[in-house]
This record gives C-alpha cells, structure tokens and sequence, in this order.
C-alpha cells in the first residue's frame, strides 16, 4: 500500500486539490486510490486530523480523527492512500506534526510519501493575509503584518519544510506558479505517484479571494473580540458569522488586494536567494520558480476603518453586534 501525505503548503493551491478529489473520491476508488471521508472536514481537507493532535477547540469529533482515518482504511484495503491536510507545515514550532504521517504509515504498513505544493512568497501573501484577518488571525494592518511574516520566517520555505526533508526519505515538492502549463491536480497525483491516468471532473472553483470589508472587518473584529477576553473558538464563531452578514450587506464589495508592484519586487528580493538555497539545497535544485514580479499586474483594492466615515464604522459595529448575538443565541 502507498501512502502520500499532502502537507501544504497554505495558499498553494491546496484546496483546488483537494475539493476536485473529494469530487471524484468514486472514480479513483475504482482506480485504486483512497481519499478518506475519515477527518476531511468541509472545505474538503482532512484537517480534523491535525486539530485532532493541535487545536481541540476546533477538532469536530463526529468528522473523525487519526483512528477513525486508519479504520476506512483498512476496510477499503486501497492500493494507494491520499491525504491532505496543509495545517502539517503550518505548525512549525510543533515537533509532534511531524509524528502523525508517520503514525499513519506505521499504523497501515506502510511508508510515508511526503508532498509540498510551493509558491514564490510574493504570489501567496496577499491571499494568506485576506484569508487570516478574515477570519480571526490576524489583527495587524496588512504592511505591518507583512514585515511581521517576513522578520519571523512564518513564509521561509527551509522554516517551513526544511525539517519535513530531514524526518522523512521521501518528500515531493510541486511549483504551482501562473505561468504553469500543466493542470495542478493532475500534477500533483504524478508526483504522488499515481502511474495510471484517471479522468478527473474539475471541481467548481474553490476559493474566491476575500471582500475588502470582509479582511478589515474581520481584522478589527478579532481585536475587540480579544479585548473583551471573548474565549477563542466562540471569538472564531463570531467572526464567521461576520463574515456571512458582511457579503449579504455589501455584495459588491471588491475582492481585497494589497499587494504592489513595489512591495512584490520587494518581497522577491527578500526570498530569492533563500528560495535558491532550499531547492539547491534539498532537491538538488531540481524545483525553480519561474514568475517573476514584473510577470504580473497589479491593482490596490483596501478598505480601513481608521479613516472611514462615521456611518460605515456605525454598520461595522451593528454587524458585529448583531453576528455575536447570533452566535450567542444558537
């Protein structure tokens, strides 16, 4: 039996694969290929797995954990077993991440293939951001927080992966870059090692980057929340619940852009040599990026509270109201 482990990386794409297998779990039963139900939580990852070990306050016990993904498993007897959770390179301060492929090899007899999807940093730190402040994880404004990711190592490739190379023999990375030919989810069941071709329905597209309101919204609301000493997973809730009243309101909204031209060749600058030591230096060199900042367009779309008018910071604070009151009454 094989096993791939798909361990992110955030904002890689990760979600695309991951909706288009679930999708077409049927088809590539028949083929072989278990994508367990077992811990895949609704976005179609099996996050569950590492909320199980990491996050209690959002693990979701009737999803499954670890011995529930083994027991499909086992009854399903596939030739070749897929998941993929990207939180694993996430927790990089966590050593015991590491642990649960390995877990899951030993518990099915088998050997554990890691696979990365990578983007050059200045492509995913936008979407990174929206989709953090959005939804709680964020509360610093965008430059601030950008300097933030940068000066901690939160989107250094060798931070991130560098200790997955040194705890498993076998590890796979994918550029999934714009410039790229070959369709990703394709790409990424070659890499897993999947020789025969399965005709795959493309899942609807998954992810549509986060309004302007939505990211400040969102950002503020976290702040406040945590002011008042609002626990962290009812603080989650509530700002879920914003985020649904924020797009009633204001569906028009434009999708939140913050990234310049300036700031990108900035950001490149900052990673290029990096990126170019951790590929030479982990795969031989094997994986480029190709895009460059002058390879893309780029168009400013933000929204601040700070120097908004009195009326829209009045609909903040009634939509905030009224999204924590009806988490409270549930």
């Amino acid at each position: 039996m094989k096993l791939s482990v798909h361990v992110g990386l955030h904002k890689t794409g990760t979600t695309t694969i991951q909706k288009t297998l679930e999708l077409n779990r049927d088809t590539l039963h028949e083929a072989g290929i278990l994508y367990p139900k077992a811990s895949s939580i609704r976005a179609g990852g099996h996050l569950n797995l590492v909320w199980e070990l990491t996050s209690p306050w959002k693990f979701e016990p009737s999803l499954g954990g670890l011995d529930a993904l083994v027991d499909e498993v086992r009854e399903a007897q596939p030739e070749h077993v897929i998941v993929s959770a990207e939180s694993l390179s996430g927790f990089r301060r966590r050593d015991d991440v590491l642990e649960v492929p390995r877990r899951l090899a030993e518990a099915l007899g088998a050997e554990a293939h890691i696979v990365a999807t990578v983007r050059p940093q200045f492509l995913l730190l936008d979407s990174l951001y929206a989709q953090n402040a959005s939804t709680g994880y964020a509360d610093q404004p965008y430059e601030e927080w950008l300097l933030t990711q940068i000066a901690e190592g939160n989107v250094d490739l060798e931070a991130l992966l560098g200790r997955w190379f040194d705890a498993y023999p076998d590890v796979s990375l994918i550029p999934v870059e714009p410039s790229s030919a070959d369709p990703l989810v394709e790409t990424f069941l070659r890499r897993c090692g999947v020789i025969k071709a399965v005709a795959l329905e493309p899942a609807p597209r998954a992810n549509t980057r986060t309004s302007i309101r939505a990211v400040e919204f969102g950002r503020v609301a976290s702040r406040l929340l945590q002011r008042t000493g609002t626990e962290r997973g009812r603080r989650h809730e509530v700002i879920r619940e914003l985020r649904r009243l924020i797009a009633a309101h204001f569906p028009e909204d434009p999708a939140f852009a913050g990234m310049t031209r300036e700031t990108a060749l900035f950001v490149h600058r900052v990673y290029a040599q990096r990126n170019e030591t951790f590929f030479a230096r982990r795969v031989g060199g094997e994986v480029t990026f190709s895009v460059t900042p002058e390879d893309q367009r780029y168009e400013k779309r933000t929204y601040n509270l700070d120097t908004a008018s009195v009326q829209e910071r009045e609909t903040f604070e009634a939509l905030l109201l009224e999204a924590t009151s009806n988490v409270l009454s549930k």
